[in-house]
């Protein structure tokens, strides 16, 4: 296997080493999976090679499927690293900002014309109560839904064509 084709399989096996932790019962599909992508890596002249017939292989598949089952193993993060997150949490934060900010005015915004019509219906409802008009208007109300329902039914049936 040359250099370059090894620092590619290397690459895919040591996380299994470094940030995951291989339980007993997937020992065994670990191991076929690092003998299979070492005969792969014995058998390809170039990473370029190694990596397009990783990609189309069975392996590919094989690797994605392992990578979820195992645990990750705890990591202690540099100072570094907390750096690179805080700056790539700012910068993720920078870009969503105005759809953040839009998504909340149109919430608000959906919120108030809601409470308007629970208002203008809670009034409308009220008015009715004191003028005695509910039971007409409920009644009124359940004929036209009868008769949309009745009309739908009939349509339904008589206006299908066989």
């Amino acid at each position: 296997m040359t250099a370059e084709v090894k620092k590619c399989v290397d690459a895919r096996l040591n996380l299994f080493e470094q940030y995951y932790t291989v339980p007993a019962s997937l020992q065994g599909e670990v191991d076929a999976f690092t003998a299979a992508i070492n005969r792969l890596g014995e058998a390809s002249s170039s990473a370029a090679e190694f990596e397009s017939a990783f990609a189309i292989s069975p392996l590919q598949q094989q690797f994605n499927a392992i990578l979820p089952r195992l645990s990750p193993k705890p990591y202690k993060m540099t100072q570094e690293d907390k750096a690179n997150s805080r700056r790539v949490m700012k910068d993720i934060l920078r870009e969503d900002k105005e759809q953040i900010v839009s998504d909340a005015v149109m919430d608000a915004a959906n919120t108030v014309k809601i409470e308007a019509e629970s208002a203008a219906i809670s009034q409308a409802r009220e008015a009715m109560i004191q003028n005695d008009t509910l039971d007409d208007f409920t009644r009124a109300s359940n004929m036209v839904q009868d008769a949309k329902n009745l009309f739908g039914f009939l349509g339904k049936k008589f206006g299908k064509k066989k």
